[in-house]
């Protein structure tokens, strides 16, 4: 086992395995027999609130067999530089109460209609009421050859439909549990965008700062316009992006994901086509109470591939209202299901925040590795880091996609 995980975390050992497995099968004789660390990831510019390691673990059963499995096990950690901002927007708490007291909610709620869906991993334990840090212990998917699509490539519309579909059952059902069965969600009720997250800020508006320098410098008239419009957004940016998340009482509310980009999804293929078949959505720690728009703005703007234009929008816009439709009904939702309009006028109100999180989120899935590789990049207002940004605007890929996104979002009036 890594030596620096052992003296870090005294009690990851063999009976919290073992203890784990046995609430986990409610089997008493289980028996741990070894665990490894696979992979560590504890660097804090790129984690702000949670240290994630990887394990295989190995134990024999009641027949004495002898069973492998990796396991995911999430810890959260003190962060002196966004501690009074997690005392309320708290990430980690979002997700483990997403695991511990939703997720079965909506599972269930599946299983009464006969559609056993798993929106995301296996849940193995919660660790809330301890002293901290607290943990969530989860099943490894990459076992099951769920795989993640490379980020240069971007998602297809096979991809895109794929996710949107299970997308609508994760919607249909909070929005049933919030109606039906009197749900509250009151752990995901704080926006990711507000006075209390203002401390990560600099991550968009430097960012924004970086694109608009490269548009201005065109030597294209039209992106300096755009570039110069740029400007005058940036000034308002946050409190327009915090306007979409408080949108009237009697809009139709679901449980967003809130951070629905391809990094957080995991695609199983079928071994004779090469076609994917599931997705599985991870890290629920940005979940969120509010618009299902926040959820379509944010997968298509920051996750498409390249070649996903305008008429693409709108047939993915029609598939997600069909399933979103077809699953309120299933589900004997009593309240009006939105309408094909209405999905749009979602999609439009929160298009500001697909757009801020896309101008953070593109050019990292565009940047060579060996150019960014971790977050300070977006923070510090060193001279490397300026250089960085300067320099990851300059991809062709990311340049290609951005110079669609900001035709339209200003066709469609985000930007003013």
């Amino acid at each position: 086992m890594s030596r620096n995980i052992t003296e870090k975390y005294l009690w990851i050992n063999n009976y919290f395995f073992e203890n784990s497995l046995r609430q986990e099968f409610k089997d008493d004789s289980i028996f741990l027999k070894t665990f490894e660390v696979l992979h560590e990831d504890s660097n804090r510019n790129k984690h702000f609130w949670c240290d994630i390691i990887k394990f295989e673990i190995n134990y024999t059963n009641s027949s004495n067999e002898l069973l492998s499995r990796n396991v995911t096990l999430k810890i959260s950690f003190y962060n002196p530089y966004i501690e009074e901002t997690l005392e309320k927007y708290d990430p980690f708490k979002r997700e483990l109460f997403f695991h511990q007291d939703v997720l079965p909610k909506l599972e269930e709620l599946l299983l009464s209609v006969d559609d056993n869906t798993k929106l995301t991993e296996k849940t193995i334990c919660v660790a809330n009421n301890r002293p901290k840090p607290k943990y969530i212990l989860l099943e490894e998917l990459s076992t099951k050859k769920y795989i993640k699509v490379d980020r240069k490539r971007g998602l297809d519309m096979t991809h895109l439909k794929l996710t949107l579909e299970k997308l609508a059952k994760l919607h249909a059902t909070s929005a049933v549990l919030s109606t039906e069965k009197d749900e509250t969600f009151p752990h995901h009720q704080e926006p990711n965008i507000s006075e209390s997250s203002k401390i990560f800020y600099s991550l968009f508006s430097n960012c924004m700062q970086a694109l608009i320098e490269e548009m201005i410098n065109s030597k294209d008239e039209d992106e300096k316009r755009l570039g110069r419009k740029l400007e005058n957004f940036e000034k308002n940016m946050f409190d327009k992006s915090t306007e979409a998340f408080l949108l009237p009482p009697d809009d139709f509310y679901v449980l967003c994901h809130g951070d629905l980009w391809m990094n957080n999804l995991l695609f199983e293929y079928d071994e004779e086509t090469g076609q994917p078949n599931d997705v599985s959505f991870s890290d629920f720690g940005l979940s969120y109470f509010g618009s299902p728009g926040i959820d379509l703005s944010y997968l298509i703007f920051t996750s498409s591939s390249n070649d996903i234009k305008d008429y693409e929008i709108d047939i993915l816009l029609q598939f997600y209202q069909q399933n979103l439709h077809a699953n309120l009904i299933k589900l004997n939702y009593s309240q009006p299901i939105p309408s094909l309009i209405q999905v749009h006028n979602f999609f439009l109100k929160c298009g500001v925040i697909g757009f801020v999180y896309s101008c953070l989120l593109l050019p990292i899935r565009f940047a060579a590795p060996a150019l960014l590789k971790d977050m300070s990049a977006f923070v510090e207002e060193t001279e490397d880091s300026l250089m960085i940004r300067k320099e990851l605007f300059k991809n062709f890929m990311l340049k290609d996609r951005l110079r669609f996104l900001l035709y339209y979002f200003d066709r469609k009036g985000v930007l003013e």
